[in-house]
């Protein structure tokens, strides 16, 4: 797409704490004609840089945060409950309650980068997932299932955006949690993501299309956690 503005700024409502990105005169809105409003200053400034930094094109895949903010107001806030179902669906199927049986340095690699996720999600929400190394699904218990649900609508549309995305990118809910709750860092939730393609790659190699797309769910994660990060600082 053709860059169609020259200036970019930050607008303040004079209402409520709330920031929209003017692109020259017009305020930013959303592929479905909804204002981008954002709920503190740093989220702004970090959109704003984005809008900054394009040249002659505009390339939505260099502007993370912009999509993620255009998530929670098109996709999150419309119907809340109905995106809540679809990330807390992800607790029927997550990767980390899939192991293999062998080799013993995999089931070692699983057991080292996925249990304490499990251990902690048990602990720290008292939701216990369980595990199995059957390629048919496990059933979880239903009260964990449930609780997932609840954990995830008291959420904001912002905070949803980036679990979602963070979800949606690592396969894992629990993941998603982890890294979006400071858990974990950005780095651990990639390793725990792709951590049986990576124990591949290093015995087989890597190649090109393989590295590609760990370097977008990479770049996904870490947008992920920077808007959460921002969104906390409201």
């Amino acid at each position: 797409m053709k860059k169609f503005y020259k200036n970019a700024t930050i607008l303040k409502s004079e209402l409520e704490p709330r920031y929209y990105i003017l692109l020259d005169r017009n305020r930013l809105k959303t592929p479905k004609g909804r204002l981008v409003e954002v709920p503190n200053i740093y989220m702004a400034e970090a959109i704003l840089k984005e809008w900054l930094d394009q040249t002659d094109k505009i390339v939505l895949n260099d502007m993370p945060l912009t999509q993620l903010a255009v998530r929670a107001i098109d996709l999150v806030q419309p119907d809340i409950n109905v995106y809540v179902n679809e990330i807390a669906a992800y607790g029927n199927t997550d990767l980390v309650c899939y192991r293999s049986s062998g080799p013993n340095s995999l089931v070692s690699k699983q057991s080292m980068l996925w249990q304490p996720l499990i251990d902690w999600l048990a602990e720290e929400y008292s939701l216990p997932l369980s595990v199995t190394v059957s390629i048919s699904p496990v059933l979880q218990p239903l009260e964990t299932l449930e609780g997932l649900h609840n954990l995830l609508i008291k959420y904001s549309a912002f905070e949803l955006a980036s679990l979602g995305s963070a979800t949606m990118a690592s396969g894992s809910l629990v993941i998603a949690l982890a890294l979006c709750r400071g858990k974990i860092n950005v780095k651990s939730a990639f390793e725990a993501s792709f951590l049986d393609e990576i124990w591949q790659n290093e015995k087989w190699g890597y190649d090109e299309e393989t590295e590609r797309r760990q370097q977008n769910v990479y770049k996904d994660l870490e947008a992920a956690y920077i808007f959460i990060e921002l969104y906390q600082k409201t």
